[in-house]
């Protein structure tokens, strides 16, 4: 790894303390889209297996996930000014920022909902670039162009996310995995799929950023 690894962020759960917010917009709008909604018991439940198997077992159908991720975007939009940053993050970004990283969002949300949510928060300046990605399960094409078009080796990027399939995105092109424990997904099946790193504080974070400088 270089000496200033270059850091992508998921930003539902992993910047952004969106859970409940996401749980609630999309129990309402399971009649319409004919999935299950959940309880809070179910959700926890929910929350210890793949995005794949969550699928599945609500009963999401693949040709209606593109139609539900935008109204899950619009929704969001909505409720925006409503998000808290995750505790302890604004001062990990500064930190980051300060010593030369390049910061930047990949994410399935809407470009325009994370835009706003960090000019509340006044961490617009942090980030060099949001890329949305409206394909549930296809992160790491968006992550994969990001890094060509900015002439990066894949030994110099690392992702950070809290969702399996953050990790499996990862893997897939090449570059580390940093995992998050306190967003959708739990640390316990997190770790079933072997990311680089897994983390249960923000302030970890900086931590395996000097890891990652001096292996």
């Amino acid at each position: 790894m270089v000496n200033t690894p270059h850091l992508i962020f998921d930003f539902d759960g992993t910047l952004a303390d969106s859970l409940d917010l996401v749980v609630e917009i999309t129990n309402g709008l399971a009649p319409e889209f004919g999935y299950s909604s959940s309880s809070p018991e179910e959700l926890h439940q929910l929350r210890n297996n793949s995005t794949e198997d969550i699928l599945k077992k609500v009963g999401v159908t693949w040709y209606k996930l593109p139609f539900l991720m935008l109204r899950l975007r619009r929704e969001m939009n909505q409720a925006i000014d409503t998000l808290n940053l995750v505790e302890g993050m604004a001062e990990v970004l500064e930190e980051l920022k300060n010593q030369g990283h390049i910061l930047g969002i990949v994410t399935s949300n809407g470009r325009e909902n994370v835009k706003i949510f960090l000019r509340n928060h006044r961490l617009d300046y942090q980030f060099e670039f949001i890329e949305s990605e409206l394909n549930l399960l296809g992160k790491s094409r968006g992550i994969k162009r990001l890094i060509k078009k900015r002439g990066w080796t894949l030994e110099e990027v690392a992702y950070v996310g809290d969702e399996v399939r953050d990790i499996q995105a990862a893997h897939q092109i090449g570059i580390k995995a940093i995992a998050v424990g306190w967003g959708f997904h739990l640390p316990e099946i997190l770790s079933e799929y072997q990311p680089d790193f897994l983390l249960s504080e923000p302030r970890e974070l900086l931590e395996v950023v000097q890891r990652l400088k001096n292996p």
